[in-house]
């Protein structure tokens, strides 16, 4: 399993990505959010894990704590991901869907903090460079009724992430700004 920094995150703050990894890892890595989530140990850094490939030395410590602060950064290519007990639930939870296959999906582990967690399969020897190849891919798998659906409850602002979102839906697809509220 590979751990990555990608600056050009889901936020526009990056993104630390768990990839390219067999059921075993993810097993692996699921047994360390049981470990976070029954208190059995503090922390946990992830590169020390023979099984982690750290991609340009990124690392990533896991810990509980008193709030679901997710991730955040503590050095150039450092980062520590802090959840609660019931925050590392969760994530216990998401992890089981690729536990027992090579789902070609992705799951945002995170939705606190700035910076996101996220596991994906690159199937087929694709590279995802961006949180907008990953945007895309899933924008693609919608319906034109989903996309209407989201564009319409999407803020005209683009002071938000909602804005972004909609941008990039324009951009590439081509809606027109009459599916505004």
């Amino acid at each position: 399993m590979k751990l990555e920094y990608l600056p050009d995150g889901r936020n526009g703050l990056g993104l630390v990505r768990l990839y390219e990894y067999v059921p075993g890892e993810v097993q692996e890595l699921e047994g360390i959010a049981r470990k976070l989530a029954a208190r059995a140990c503090e922390q946990i850094s992830l590169q020390g894990e023979k099984w982690i490939v750290p991609v340009d030395d990124c690392r990533l410590t896991l810990q509980w704590g008193d709030g679901d602060f997710g991730v955040r950064r503590v050095g150039p290519l450092s980062f520590e991901c802090e959840l609660t007990v019931d925050g590392w639930r969760s994530v216990v939870s998401l992890l089981e869907q690729f536990c027992n296959s090579k789902t070609k999906r992705f799951q945002w582990l995170t939705q606190p903090g700035r910076i996101s967690l996220l596991i994906s399969l690159d199937g087929h020897g694709e590279r995802i460079n961006s949180s907008s190849d990953i945007l895309r891919r899933w924008v693609h798998s919608c319906s034109s009724s989903s996309l209407a659906s989201i564009a319409i409850s999407m803020p005209n602002s683009r002071q938000s992430w909602g804005g972004v979102f909609y941008s990039k839906l324009t951009r590439w697809f081509g809606l027109r700004r009459i599916i505004t509220k």
